[in-house]
């Protein structure tokens, strides 16, 4: 395995646990297809979640998942 492949893997992974850590499904019409990490307020928005998502500072992500929703493609 290339160490592409291994960082889209762990990429992947860390996304999956993120949105598993949301609920796993849209906030309004609870669908789990092309869902995308919304911050229910802007202005509390520090950093993008899934551009940080190699970071150890697990707790500092946890915070900024915390002001965020799941939405689908479509919400």
């Amino acid at each position: 395995m290339s160490k592409k492949e291994w960082m889209q893997r762990k990429y992947l992974e860390k996304k999956l646990e993120f949105i598993s850590y949301l609920g796993g499904k849209c906030k309004h019409c609870c669908s789990t297809e092309d869902l995308q990490f919304d911050h229910i307020d802007p202005k509390e928005k520090k950093f993008n979640i899934l551009k940080h998502w190699a970071s150890n500072k697990t707790e500092l992500l946890k915070q900024e998942l915390d002001k965020c929703q799941l939405l689908c493609k479509t919400c």
